[in-house]
């Protein structure tokens, strides 16, 4: 088995249960512990006390392997100068919504840098926070894309990068829209069928269900996108969970009700809990499980 097959298989290298993020390279790479440390600090004063550590032996074997500290954050990466596996690179890169000539930088890419937070006491949002500031320090140079692989999600790495945005680095990371990296949002057609779906990934990883919804079209993407967001964020806050027959406002005249997959739907598949998202009339909501959004 090889160095990329461990990581990328069933077992994930003992990191199973860790979440993790990517960043993809133009071109082979050989991160320096004693820069990287300089960098986490300077994007921010909540990293002053930030060290990262790179193993001397494995990084002289070509697979530069470290770890990154800094409060009670702990992340493990390790370097391959060699591409990620295609199909999960595609399955990242081709919904993402950024330009086509990095899509294709990206699929194109040398080398790439897996990253897993493994102190798992710590709420999910703050550590994918702390994995996509250190991406963005990582991919400072040579950098091209952030992919989050269980979120079939990307995003350029220099939206991560320190100095990009006005505001303390920290803060702009974590108040980022929870489906642009934590979680994916994904839009794709089905043969026969006239219309959309639309539907999250990842969301488990947050403690969240899935939500998934059959759109009228392409146009509506950017309104479920936020509307699912805005679920996914009132169950963050509140504490509160979904369940099948459930119903809500989430505008003006606008309702849904949740519901289990139907047979025919078994191909949207989910590592966790999945909600279809129908549209009703006011008279069919459940007046006792109405939340208005």
């Amino acid at each position: 088995m090889s160095a990329i097959e461990h990581f990328f298989g069933p077992n994930r290298g003992g990191f199973q249960n860790a979440l993790s993020l990517q960043v993809l390279f133009a071109d082979p790479v050989g991160p320096d512990e004693a820069e990287l440390t300089v960098a986490l600090r300077a994007g921010s004063e909540q990293l002053a006390d930030a060290v990262v550590e790179i193993d001397p032996e494995i990084r002289n074997a070509g697979f530069p392997v470290g770890v990154a500290r800094w409060g009670e954050h702990s992340i493990s990466f390790i370097t391959f100068n060699a591409p990620m596996p295609a199909e999960l690179v595609d399955r990242c890169v081709a919904p993402a919504h950024y330009g086509r000539e990095l899509k294709e930088r990206a699929r194109a890419h040398r080398a790439f840098t897996l990253l897993y937070h493994t102190n798992d006491e710590l709420p999910p949002l703050e550590r994918y926070a702390a994995l996509a500031l250190l991406a963005g320090v990582l991919g400072r140079h040579g950098g091209l894309v952030v992919v989050n692989e269980s979120a079939r999600t990307s995003l350029p790495v220099a939206v991560f990068a320190p100095g990009q945005t006005d505001g303390d680095w920290v803060d702009v990371v974590r108040s980022m829209p929870l489906l642009m990296l934590d979680a994916g949002f994904v839009k794709y057609n089905v043969a026969g069928v006239e219309r959309v779906w639309m539907r999250t990934y990842g969301c488990h990883h947050l403690g969240l269900p899935d939500l998934a919804m059959l759109a009228e079209g392409h146009h509506e993407g950017q309104q479920t996108f936020e509307l699912f967001g805005n679920m996914l964020s009132y169950l963050l806050d509140s504490g509160a969970r979904f369940g099948v027959g459930h119903t809500m406002q989430v505008g003006d005249d606008k309702y849904l009700r949740l519901r289990a997959p139907r047979e025919e739907e078994n191909f949207l598949d989910s590592e966790g809990e999945l909600f279809f998202c129908d549209y009703i009339t006011a008279e069919e909501t459940n007046n006792n499980v109405n939340r208005r959004r």
